[in-house]
């Protein structure tokens, strides 16, 4: 009689069990069931493209209350590029003087633009979070004093100080930073926007946004985003390229004897710099 009711007991835990997964599946949006129903065992194993699209139907469904309240998304935008502004700030309040510095700062705001834009689903990240980032970084190194940072001064030496300090800076955080914000941007609207067949043309899921219609515009920016990829990769390469210097040769090609041009590196208050040495005469370069 005990076994009885010991297996009526595991009958019914396993009726429940099985009615807690059923509601689970029924509450579980289309696109995640239909991938998850293809990698149930006994089955063929799912491809890799529809791993990959189970993995975003997820990172979907995590993101979505975020991008259903905007306030929420874009102050996580704004931390995050206060948050690297002011570690930035910390660690290079004079810019990137290294080819190391460059290259983190380069793809640390890369990083830092995509979350903003992936959390906040807004375009206005492009902006706002260089915009924030900047602002931190400014207000970090007012006790610094030197050309580079400094108010900008309307003269020639003023403006070449003002492009090779705040100008690099920028080109190395602010245009990756908007960059990665667009992409990330544009990845959040077509993971929300991304319907359960699989056709991006038509249906709307989740808060709405639709991918019909405005092909033009879409494609401008697309285009826009890839020159500006392939700008910052080029650059990154030549940051990565070792630096050399040609030496000083005559009129007829040969070099001048006694002649220097090298490219050596001084300590200069704790990060060792570059320095070119050139001159006709060793004793005078």
């Amino acid at each position: 009689m005990s076994a009885t009711r010991a297996s009526g007991h595991h009958r019914h835990g396993v009726v429940g069990q099985e009615g807690h997964a059923d509601l689970a599946i029924r509450d579980e949006r289309p696109e995640m069931a239909s991938l998850r129903q293809d990698s149930e065992p006994g089955q063929e194993p799912v491809s890799r493209r529809d791993r990959l699209r189970l993995a975003e139907a997820r990172l979907a469904e995590r993101l979505r209350p975020v991008w259903q309240d905007r306030r929420v998304g874009l102050a996580v935008a704004v931390a995050a590029g206060a948050a690297w502004g002011l570690l930035a700030g910390g660690w290079m309040p004079r810019g990137p003087l290294i080819t190391s510095q460059a290259v983190l700062s380069l793809l640390i705001s890369l990083v830092v633009g995509g979350v903003a834009g992936l959390v906040a689903k807004s375009r206005w990240t492009i902006v706002l979070t260089p915009a924030v980032f900047a602002l931190v970084f400014e207000l970090s190194r007012l006790d610094l004093e030197g050309p580079s940072v400094d108010a900008v001064v309307v003269s020639p030496y003023g403006l070449l100080a003002f492009g090779t300090g705040r100008g690099v800076h920028a080109l190395l955080s602010l245009v990756p930073m908007a960059l990665g914000a667009a992409v990330g941007a544009g990845m959040a609207r077509t993971f929300d926007a991304r319907p359960a067949t699989g056709d991006d043309a038509t249906a709307t899921v989740g808060t709405g946004a639709t991918t019909q219609g405005r092909r033009a515009p879409r494609i401008a920016r697309r285009t826009v985003a890839i020159l500006t990829a392939v700008a910052l990769l080029a650059l990154t390469a030549g940051l990565l390229r070792p630096a050399g210097t040609d030496a000083i040769v005559d009129a007829d090609g040969d070099v001048v004897p006694g002649s220097i041009a090298e490219l050596t590196r001084v300590d200069v208050n704790g990060p060792d710099l570059g320095m070119m040495i050139r001159g006709h005469s060793v004793d005078n370069p």
